[in-house]
């Protein structure tokens, strides 16, 4: 592989994370996706539910999209193809809404559990092929380069996207729903504008499988996989634990408008929170993962999520929509920023480094279909606060990733 070809590579995979990251600031889980089915229901569950789809639609099918993958020679065919398709979804959807007219809540809740779930599937079995080929191009120490650059490059980016959240929302004079959709159609502006580096990248080649498994083989192989390889199932555990985080995450925002008094505007805000902890967590824990290995990163992680709800708990108790309740809730923000942007430097990257050459989209696939049951918290979560109240939520998650 010559250096032309790692330069084409540097930029193409920084590329397409930067604008990316951009677009999920948009559209993001934690953030805009709840607060826009908040404007259109009251009941918790159904606002989780749009959180639990785009989790669900990602995570589950990697498996099965791993097994599917494990001959192709090549992987580029394959992210380029599901790309185009899924990638243009919320500017269908955010064009509809701004051509709506009225507002009926529930064709909108529909369309919007509809494209994140379309949108989350489709990425999902592009996701699978995009990791096996980081894996191929870069070593392991010039992948946590790679994702570190990208989360802080996208996090500074980020911080102008959450800004023209803020003013689509409060100073546009756009109403509901027009100021959604206009937010939903520029994060499929950036998801598109990403695809231009994936045609920059040079994929290696590398020896596959001759022969696709049968499925009556691959399933019981997956489940010996985890039974023999005591690091990939101690990691996995881990990250499962971890992940209680999800039960509470998508209501930090909701609570905070709803019940706390805090002004929608305030979204921007958060998203623009959310995206300096990805880029803190780009700098700070990339380098930490370049010095002394992505092992460490994943010890990190557990203290940082465990203060985002423990943040929000003590924002309650601030008084409503005050300035105290407003930096507390933005600092639950940051530290899921520093999270979920740990994942890909630590977990992530820590797989790859694990797995053997050939085998990385079984891995890859495997460790993010187990973490699949995530998908579970949000109506956990909703249900939870259905009956208790948001902070139960809260209080239940701190214990769960205080005991991971």
């Amino acid at each position: 592989f010559s250096r032309r070809d790692r330069q084409f590579n540097w930029l193409g995979f920084i590329t397409d994370y930067v604008f990316f990251s951009i677009g999920l600031t948009f559209a993001g889980t934690n953030t805009i996706l709840p607060a826009f089915a908040s404007r259109l229901t009251g009941n918790p569950i159904l606002i989780g539910l749009s959180s639990a789809l785009w989790q669900g639609g990602w995570l589950l099918p990697q498996m099965f999209a791993a097994h599917y993958l494990s001959t192709a020679t090549r992987k580029m065919p394959t992210i380029k193809f599901f790309a185009w398709i899924g990638r243009p979804i919320f500017l269908v959807f955010g064009v509809f809404l701004l051509l709506a007219g009225s507002v009926w809540p529930a064709i909108f809740l529909l369309g919007i559990y509809f494209s994140s779930f379309f949108f989350s599937f489709t990425d999902s079995i592009a996701g699978v092929a995009w990791f096996d080929l980081l894996g191929k191009a870069f070593t392991h120490r010039e992948r946590g380069r790679v994702i570190g650059i990208g989360q802080a490059v996208s996090g500074i980016l980020s911080i102008a996207a959450g800004a023209a959240i803020g003013w689509i929302l409060e100073s546009s004079g756009l109403a509901f729903p027009d100021n959604y959709g206009l937010i939903f159609s520029l994060a499929s502006v950036c998801f598109l504008i990403s695809l231009s580096g994936i045609y920059l990248i040079r994929e290696p080649h590398e020896p596959v499988a001759a022969e696709r498994q049968k499925m009556a083989e691959y399933l019981p192989s997956l489940v010996r996989l985890l039974r023999t390889d005591r690091t990939f199932l101690r990691v996995n555990v881990s990250r499962l634990l971890m992940s209680v985080c999800a039960m509470a995450s998508p209501f930090f925002a909701v609570y905070a408008i709803r019940d706390l008094g805090v002004a929608e505007a305030s979204l921007g805000g958060f998203a623009i929170a959310q995206t300096i902890g990805s880029a803190l967590a780009g700098l700070l824990f990339g380098w930490v993962a370049d010095r002394f290995g992505s092992h460490v990163v994943i010890r990190i992680v557990g203290g940082v999520y465990l203060l985002a709800p423990c943040l929000v708990l003590a924002a309650g108790m601030t008084g409503a929509g005050g300035v105290g309740t407003v930096v507390l809730v933005s600092a639950a923000f940051l530290f899921l920023g520093l999270g979920d942007g740990s994942i890909m430097l630590g977990f992530i990257n820590y797989v790859l480094e694990i797995a053997p050459q050939g085998q990385r989209p079984v891995y890859i696939g495997l460790t993010n279909t187990l973490i699949g049951v995530i998908v579970l918290f949000p109506f956990i979560g909703g249900a939870l606060a259905d009956w208790g109240g948001y902070r139960i939520v809260f209080l239940l998650a701190a214990v769960g990733i205080a005991a991971g």
